[in-house]
């Protein structure tokens, strides 16, 4: 149960934040929430990459931060079934949302607004748990799923500095990071996909 705190712990925090904004501002309509909660999803993905292929692939020369990289991202590349190396620790993902939640208050001036962007970003960031808690732990092939490891599976065993997007291909696909080493085989070598 403690290695899935994210489940519990999100989901009830999304529906007090959104009782306690939408009592603070009732006039906020449904399709300006459901548009900044989309805008949230839309930055998780965002988020997922720039701190996958920048913050956990990057070697730091500060010794802390490089202890963390190596906790954090490298630990999984060595041990992918280990669950300690696997799910977002709370101890980490909460002071991230909190830092996130402050500077969507601020920036947008609306606590709805905010918090509804905060619930698209842990909403994603619950879907990648899932997604990749199942990518190295279960044998469904269902075809999304099925895609989604390929991709995975080729940033781990293949080419590193590939494929850096769990969830989605969008940036790496326009930042040119999705699997530029297939494009440099010959096609008759091509795996069949």
């Amino acid at each position: 149960m403690r290695r899935f705190a994210s489940f519990w712990v999100y989901p009830p925090a999304a529906i007090a934040l959104l009782a306690w904004s939408l009592s603070n501002e009732p006039s906020r309509g449904a399709g300006e929430l459901l548009a900044s909660f989309a805008l949230g999803l839309l930055a998780w993905t965002l988020l997922e990459y720039v701190m996958h292929r920048w913050l956990f692939h990057y070697r730091f020369r500060i010794r802390g931060l490089e202890e963390f990289r190596q906790q954090a991202h490298i630990s999984h590349h060595k041990e992918p079934r280990n669950l300690e190396h696997l799910l977002v620790k709370l101890r980490f993902s909460l002071p991230v949302s909190t830092l996130f939640g402050t500077i969507l208050y601020f920036a947008s001036g609306s606590p709805a607004i905010a918090t509804a962007v905060l619930c698209g970003l842990w909403c994603g960031f619950l879907y990648y748990e899932a997604v990749h808690y199942r990518m190295h732990f279960s044998t469904s092939q269902g075809r999304l799923l099925a895609w989604q490891r390929k991709q995975h599976f080729h940033h781990h065993f293949v080419e590193p500095d590939e494929c850096f997007g769990v969830t989605t291909p969008l940036w790496d696909l326009l930042l040119g990071t999705y699997k530029k080493s297939e494009k440099r085989r010959p096609s008759s070598v091509q795996p069949r996909g």
